[in-house]
């Protein structure tokens, strides 16, 4: 997962250009629960772990702080106050969940395996404590 991130890192390391196209048209979407969530998020920590000597130098930090506010003020503006505490537990779920993703070699493979979302990943994988 995020392949796509490393690769546009590597892109940009080599010297080239990565655009962004504002008026492309992209279907993406999920309808994950909270423990779906927590998993997916688990996993991106671990994939910017693992990648982090590809990512350096590369700014992907700062987006989660300004959506979070921005899609707070836009539901009060529009009087969706009923959203208001998912979008707070949501964003609690993935930032802890990334944060623990980030640390995954710290922890026992075993736990490691039961918060991600690829738990066949580790099988083949010695990340994690006593892994």
């Amino acid at each position: 997962m995020d392949e796509d991130l490393e690769f546009c890192a590597r892109l940009l390391k080599a010297g080239n250009s990565v655009a962004y196209q504002s008026h492309a048209v992209v279907y993406h979407s999920h309808n994950y629960n909270l423990k779906q969530l927590f998993k997916r998020y688990f996993d991106i920590g671990v994939f910017f772990k693992q990648a982090e000597e590809t990512l350096t130098g590369i700014k992907v930090y700062g987006e989660g702080k300004r959506y979070i506010v921005q899609l707070t003020k836009d539901l009060i503006k529009q009087k969706n106050f009923f959203w208001i505490p998912r979008l707070f537990l949501e964003s609690g779920a993935k930032f802890l969940a990334y944060q623990l993703g980030l640390k995954h070699e710290k922890i026992p493979k075993q736990i490691v395996q039961s918060f991600s979302g690829q738990p066949y990943f580790w099988e083949i994988h010695q990340g994690g404590k006593n892994g």
